[in-house]
C-alpha cells in the first residue's frame, strides 16, 4: 500500500489498478494495467503498454504514449517515449526530456538515465525538479542545471553529481 496522496490512493483489483479516496470509494475504476500516485493534481497511468496521465475525474489529460514516467513536480514530468537502448558505453539506458502539465515538451528527450558502470545499471540523474531546478546529464555526459521555467546552464566539466530516485 503506497497510501493516500492528494486524497487520493491507487488500488488493485483483478490485476487492474484505479483509485479510491479517502472514503474508500472507487473513483476511478480500475481499468490500467499500472499506476503512480496523483502529484499536482495528476496521476500516471499505464493502458495498452504505454503511460499517460489522469485527473482526479479519471479523464485522459495527457495521451497514453510514453514508455517511461515519472511523477509532476513543479508542474513537470520525466518522460520517454523510446524503450531501454544500449551501446557499447551504456547498457541499458533510456533518453528522456520533461513535459508541462499540458503534455508539451518543456526539455526534450535528449537527457540519459539508468547508464551501465560495468556491472549492472547504475541509476543517475533521476531529476525530479525540487525547488524548480534539477540536474541532468546528457549523451555526451556533460551536466546541466535545468530550471522548471526552460532554462538550461551547463555545469562545469570537472564537477560531478549522484542522486537517485525512482523512474518507471
Amino acid at each position: 500500500f503506497n497510501g493516500f496522496l492528494e486524497n487520493m490512493a491507487f488500488v488493485k483489483l483483478d490485476g487492474k489498478y484505479g483509485f479510491v479516496n479517502i472514503k474508500g470509494e472507487l473513483i476511478i475504476p480500475c481499468i490500467y494495467e499500472a499506476a503512480q500516485n496523483f502529484s499536482e493534481g495528476l496521476a500516471a497511468v499505464k493502458k495498452n503498454g504505454k503511460w499517460g496521465y489522469i485527473d482526479k475525474k479519471g479523464n485522459i489529460t495527457i495521451p497514453f504514449k510514453y514508455e517511461h514516467v515519472s511523477a509532476f513536480n513543479d508542474g513537470l514530468a520525466a518522460i520517454s517515449t523510446n524503450p531501454f537502448k544500449s551501446n557499447q558505453k551504456w547498457a541499458p539506458y533510456i533518453e528522456f526530456g520533461f513535459i508541462n502539465k499540458t503534455g508539451n515538451s518543456v526539455f526534450p528527450e535528449h537527457f540519459v538515465d539508468f547508464i551501465w558502470n560495468g556491472k549492472a545499471p547504475q541509476h543517475f540523474f533521476y531529476n525530479y525538479f525540487k525547488d524548480s531546478v534539477c540536474i541532468v546529464m546528457d549523451l555526451n555526459e556533460e551536466f546541466f542545471i535545468l530550471q522548471s521555467n526552460g532554462t538550461k546552464i551547463k555545469i562545469n566539466s570537472k564537477l560531478s553529481f549522484e542522486t537517485y530516485g525512482s523512474f518507471y
